[in-house]
């Protein structure tokens, strides 16, 4: 699954703009990823951080960062992140992702 930045959308005079890309403005949650006991990801955990971030006001959320512990994650667990989180904003929200990687 392939999710992007790039959408159809309206400027404020009612133009339509086409395929391009939302300015981002606002505030962003930052999410953590939630663990279970045995080291999994917390799905419930994750998706109720969505829920009040958003109920609270937030403009847009920001998964996979530093916060995020991508670096702990396998590719399946970020891939799944994703998901989650882009699946339960369900378009209320942006969704960004952060891209980094460890390495040496």
């Amino acid at each position: 699954m392939v999710y992007h930045a790039f959408q159809r959308y309206r400027s404020r005079a009612g133009a339509e703009v086409g395929n391009a890309m939302r300015p981002l403005a606002g505030v962003y949650t930052i999410l953590t990823t939630p663990f279970l006991n045995d080291g999994s990801l917390d799905e419930i955990s994750l998706a109720r951080l969505i829920e009040v971030s958003i109920g609270a006001g937030a403009d847009g959320l920001t998964a996979l960062g530093v916060a995020g512990e991508a670096h702990k994650l396998t590719d399946s667990e970020r891939r799944r992140v994703v998901e989650l989180v882009v699946e339960t904003a369900a378009g209320r929200v942006p969704v960004v992702v952060g891209a980094s990687r460890e390495s040496t």
